[in-house]
């Protein structure tokens, strides 16, 4: 993705269903030939049934696949760092 607008479009969904103040970390990127993945944290708010929200932030994983001149998102994992709600 390059810019504002291709992140804007790729958050598109979580943001649909309420996610709010989504932010990313970047640990580290690595590359090797035509595949590349990055590594980090994420924070957000996600709305609950009840109407609250609640706070979430945990790990990431995004593998990246060379197609041309464009690296195109080919696996991508999220993994809170906190207890299922009930």
């Amino acid at each position: 993705m390059h810019g504002r607008d291709s992140i804007r479009d790729y958050l598109r969904v979580p943001r649909s269903h309420g996610v709010s103040d989504l932010a990313f970390d970047v640990t580290y990127i690595k590359q090797s030939g035509d595949v590349a993945w990055d590594v980090g944290t994420y924070r957000m708010s996600m709305p609950q049934n009840d109407g609250t929200t609640r706070q979430d932030h945990g790990k990431y994983l995004t593998v990246w696949k060379r197609a041309g001149k464009n690296w195109l998102i080919a696996a991508d994992a999220w993994s809170s760092d906190l207890s299922p709600a009930h």
